[in-house]
């Protein structure tokens, strides 16, 4: 813990501006106990730790609130309180509220209203975050989750990348209405928050998405949102994707155990389809495409070559055909309909009517790229 209560009735919140020299004095000549149990506290001053306070070993307050956070965590809660004054608004650092016995990093008033900050530095379960976070509503208390920035996201590169975002992360996803969705973290290492946004599903756990870097001392509150993408940045989202679906491709083939036995090989082998020229129009970033874990390539070629087998295609919104496909095909991450019925749409609305209109086609149209970037739009209400 970052605060404790002195025995002359004043609470002492451990700031960066503290010397080790001053506190070491007020060791001394005070005793600390925690402000929401009063049992007593002993200040740490190590040579390698931030300086905290720690109850005794065993106390129930200890226990409650899980006691021995990282140097990260200890760091983090004290810039974000630090740049909260700055601010110029009211914070209290570790204040437990009884009712519904949680205690925030951070609580800070704003035009009358309570927000709980929460600087989560490791992983937590979602019904986790859920239950704290219903607890905080119940009171009409506002709560802001903030996820330690991942090792690499800070590293230098262009602005539109691809990056792994495991699930842990993408509960944090936010809504910025019309600017789209976004991961906002904080690294106190380089007191910067960084926002990954507008994330475009490319297979697994990886995502497409453009890196912002904002020095803790320019963030205001509540928090900047991200402006929207233009269509020049959807250009590099797709010149990224089309690398990632080609390395996909290609690995399908040189690593594939099954060989000819690969489903989708084999699919490809039937319908007289070499996988290196798998048509462009097979494998983009459609509404709902991270439904699947999986490439988009995979599932969409698979749909693609049933409805072909069936003599059906052309008729891709079939509704007995999707529901046929989801049976054999089902999404990984929800209901894969919507996915279905996005890539059907794509299909049609881009004039495809056959399987031979699709190997007959090198390149997308700028109708269909048109197409893919209102998809990528509305995409950014998913996550």
């Amino acid at each position: 813990m970052l605060s404790a209560m002195m025995d002359n009735g004043i609470q002492l919140v451990l700031t960066r501006q503290m010397t080790k020299s001053a506190l070491s004095r007020l060791r001394e000549e005070h005793r600390f106990h925690c402000p929401q149990c009063e049992g007593r506290m002993w200040l740490k001053l190590g040579d390698v730790r931030i300086p905290h306070f720690a109850h005794q070993a065993g106390t129930e307050c200890r226990e409650e609130f899980a006691e021995g956070e990282s140097e990260a965590h200890l760091k983090g809660k004290q810039l974000l309180y630090e740049m909260f004054g700055n601010l110029g608004l009211p914070t209290g650092m570790e204040t437990r509220i009884k009712a519904i016995r949680q205690r925030p990093d951070l609580l800070v008033e704003k035009e009358g209203h309570a927000h709980a900050i929460e600087f989560q530095c490791s992983p937590i379960s979602g019904s986790a975050v859920n239950e704290r976070t219903k607890g905080y509503r119940s009171l009409d208390i506002g709560v802001h989750w903030i996820p330690l920035t991942p090792e690499n996201w800070g590293r230098p590169g262009p602005p539109v990348r691809l990056h792994t975002v495991p699930a842990f992360l993408r509960m944090f996803f936010r809504d910025g209405g019309a600017a789209g969705q976004y991961i906002m973290t904080f690294d106190p290492l380089t007191a910067h928050f960084y926002y990954f946004i507008h994330p475009m599903h490319a297979s697994g756990n990886q995502f497409i998405g453009k890196m912002i870097a904002l020095p803790y001392t320019q963030q205001h509150f509540p928090f900047a949102v991200p402006s929207p993408p233009d269509e020049a940045e959807f250009g590099r989202y797709l010149t990224i994707y089309a690398k990632k679906r080609k390395a996909f491709l290609d690995r399908r083939v040189q690593l594939s155990r099954k060989g000819i036995q690969d489903p989708l090989l084999r699919a490809c082998y039937e319908n007289g389809v070499m996988i290196g020229r798998l048509s462009p129009y097979i494998g983009v970033p459609t509404l709902h495409s991270g439904r699947y874990s999986d490439h988009a390539a995979e599932w969409q070629a698979m749909y693609v070559f049933l409805l072909a087998s069936h003599g059906t295609a052309g008729r891709w919104r079939d509704g007995g055909m999707i529901a046929k496909f989801l049976r054999k095909y089902p999404a990984q991450l929800g209901d894969g309909r919507p996915a279905l019925e996005a890539y059907a749409r794509f299909l049609e609305r881009s004039g495809i009517g056959s399987l031979e209109d699709l190997k007959g086609r090198e390149a997308m149209t700028d109708q269909s790229v048109r197409l893919l970037w209102n998809d990528f739009l509305a995409s950014q209400s998913e996550y």
